[in-house]
């Protein structure tokens, strides 16, 4: 208690001055008001608080907070000056603690650390800050400790990662999926390129062919109009290729032949033949019948379509 003795120089004269007696019961108030603040901090639901001393490879617990002792199984008078090694706790977490305790001492600052807290009922997973106080009466480090449950948190991060971790494997496969179809499809390409290729040279030859041979030859569609025609068979017609791209194939050919050369092709346009020799009349410009062995066959696309005959 401060005497008023002591105050003398300090205080303002005059009759307002405050007593001794007055100046106590402020300060008495002011220190009562201060302890219900700190005791309403300390027991506020939500987080465990308390005050330990380090002593040697154990933790001794001081003053814990009523959310302390329930998860402890324990009132907090039960727990007052209590090794954490006596009730139960895993020297492994003790060492946790005492080493994040060092820190804050080394440091003289908080220190903040999240760990998981494993035991036979169930997984926790804590956020802990520590602070250095200073060396107890009985030369011992003391500290203060606040600790929040934070395993709904990290259990929906845990869950959120396999989410996004699955996610990762699906875009991952579906990349690799698309990978590989571009490549095939790159090869089917090449592969149509190369047959394009092919077919182009070969349409070459044939035309090269068609147009030089001392054959009468003649291109025509499905329906016996004549698409080309070589040199040879507009001499042996004596029609002018003009002339003779006009025509039909029944237009060229003796009457009584047309329905035996018509059912021969209808064989090759059904499918079920891939061409026929025949011997036929063919009637020249001028009138005159001309015997003729006649080959036909189909000349066919890619896909196995037939885009034109050859006879």
């Amino acid at each position: 208690m401060v005497e008023p003795t002591e105050l003398d120089d300090t205080l303002r004269s005059g009759d307002d001055r405050p007593t001794g007696e007055s100046l106590d019961k402020a300060c008495q108030e002011k220190l009562l008001d201060s302890e219900a603040i700190l005791n309403s901090f300390f027991n506020s639901p939500g987080a465990m608080r308390g005050v330990i001393e380090v002593e040697g490879n154990d933790i001794r617990h001081i003053a814990d907070n009523a959310v302390t002792a329930e998860f402890f199984g324990r009132t907090q008078e039960s727990m007052a000056n209590m090794l954490a090694s006596q009730m139960g706790v895993n020297q492994e977490f003790i060492d946790l603690w005492i080493k994040h305790y060092g820190q804050s001492k080394i440091n003289n600052k908080p220190v903040h650390f999240e760990y998981r807290h494993e035991s036979d009922q169930q997984n926790l997973y804590f956020s802990v800050t520590v602070n250095y106080l200073g060396e107890s009466k009985r030369g011992f480090p003391r500290f203060t400790y606040v600790l929040f449950d934070i395993t709904e948190l990290k259990r929906t991060q845990e869950d959120l990662q396999k989410a996004h971790d699955t996610l990762d494997s699906r875009v991952e496969q579906r990349t690799a999926e698309l990978a590989q179809s571009i490549e095939q499809l790159n090869q089917e390409v090449q592969e149509r390129k190369q047959v394009e290729k092919r077919l182009l040279e070969s349409e070459q030859i044939f035309r090269r062919v068609f147009e030089d041979s001392m054959d009468g030859m003649v291109m025509a569609d499905k329906h016996g109009r004549f698409i080309n025609a070589n040199k040879a068979l507009t001499d042996i017609l004596g029609y002018s290729k003009t002339e003779i791209l006009l025509k039909r194939i029944s237009d060229i050919t003796y009457p009584d032949d047309i329905d035996q050369k018509s059912d021969n092709v209808q064989d090759i346009l059904r499918g079920d033949s891939e061409g026929f020799t025949v011997e036929k009349r063919y009637i020249h410009k001028s009138g005159e019948i001309i015997w003729s062995d006649t080959t036909a066959f189909p000349i066919k696309d890619a896909d196995g379509n037939i885009k034109y005959l050859v006879g």
